[in-house]
């Protein structure tokens, strides 16, 4: 008998996930896309299927459609549903720039794969089963070993990215996320008509956002270098964000974060960077005083939240009993 027969509850945690930006989208380059990304501790997803309970998805309203029909490509790509209850604990905000979507179905995936008897499933595959993955492997590499990502994009023919390099972020650097409450960055539809009306990305601009990738950020988080990578880091997203800034009226997405970057820009020295479309600010601070003081510092200027966390330097967690 398979042990996980005796087993009645599975659960499963992940956190979010920050992009930096792409550093491709040009036929110019050999591959498409790419970018640099990292995992963060909260906000998270956390999941639970409850296999003695009859089937039901108990989720906020907003998230029911899309488990849905999660479930049922799962459903059609392995011939089994997913039974018993399955409780949304804790959920990423959606489209604010943090994977929420690729989490959680990632997550869901997971949970499945645990429950039809696969072990140690292969990420790329359950990626490919949720139709998730198409513009970045940064969610997908982040949800299996967490740290910092750099995705080498992918070729013409393939579905997917290549996470070429992974590193782990100093957890004595706290993450500052600040965010404006109600406010989304692109998604769905409009998000794929904007990437398909977008130029190509000049490939000088590829060159030195690769420059600052593979000379500047990544040697920096290999020695530990805080200012080298907060240089690296700030100009690095507002390298990607100038040349975004036709499809989000500036090198920002949110009118209400604008005075926010700019202010980061002028006035200190810290790395920072908008994730994906936004609205979200990350800034990584070289230790827990100096976020706390900003925090007090940006939530008395701005009309702001802003959430501190850490670097997740691991995948996501499945627990069985």
């Amino acid at each position: 008998m398979d042990l996980r027969d005796s087993m009645t509850r599975c659960r499963i945690t992940t956190g979010a996930r920050l992009h930096f930006g792409p550093l491709a989208l040009s036929n110019a380059s050999c591959r498409y896309f790419g970018g640099l990304g990292m995992m963060i501790a909260d906000p998270g997803v956390e999941l639970t299927v409850e296999t003695n309970e009859p089937t039901s998805i108990n989720a906020p309203a907003e998230l029911v459609e899309r488990i849905t029909t999660t479930l049922s490509r799962l459903k059609a790509s392995t011939g089994h549903p997913l039974r018993g209850r399955l409780t949304v604990v804790k959920q990423i905000p959606p489209h604010t720039g943090l994977g929420s979507g690729t989490q959680l179905e990632l997550a869901l995936a997971r949970l499945h794969a645990w429950q039809i008897g696969e072990d140690c499933p292969n990420v790329r595959e359950l990626a490919e089963r949720t139709v998730r993955g198409g513009r970045s492997a940064i969610g997908i590499g982040g949800f299996t070993n967490g740290g910092f990502l750099v995705d080498a994009g992918r070729k013409p023919n393939q579905n997917m990215g290549l996470i070429s390099q992974r590193l782990d972020v100093p957890e004595s650097w706290p993450v500052l996320l600040c965010m404006k409450r109600r406010e989304t960055g692109l998604s769905g539809a409009e998000e794929r008509s904007v990437f398909h009306a977008m130029p190509e990305m000049p490939l000088a601009t590829t060159q030195a956002l690769s420059y600052l990738a593979f000379l500047q950020i990544v040697p920096a988080l290999l020695e530990r270098d805080y200012d080298q990578f907060a240089r690296g880091l700030r100009t690095y997203g507002r390298t990607v964000g100038d040349f975004f800034a036709r499809f989000q009226d500036g090198a920002w997405v949110h009118p209400s974060m604008r005075d926010l970057a700019e202010s980061l820009w002028q006035e200190t020295s810290y790395a920072f960077a908008q994730s994906s479309w936004g609205p979200t600010l990350a800034i990584i601070l070289p230790d827990e005083a100096a976020a706390r003081e900003l925090a007090r510092r940006l939530g008395e200027t701005f009309d702001i939240e802003c959430l501190m966390t850490r670097p997740l330097n691991r995948g996501a967690l499945l627990e069985a009993s």
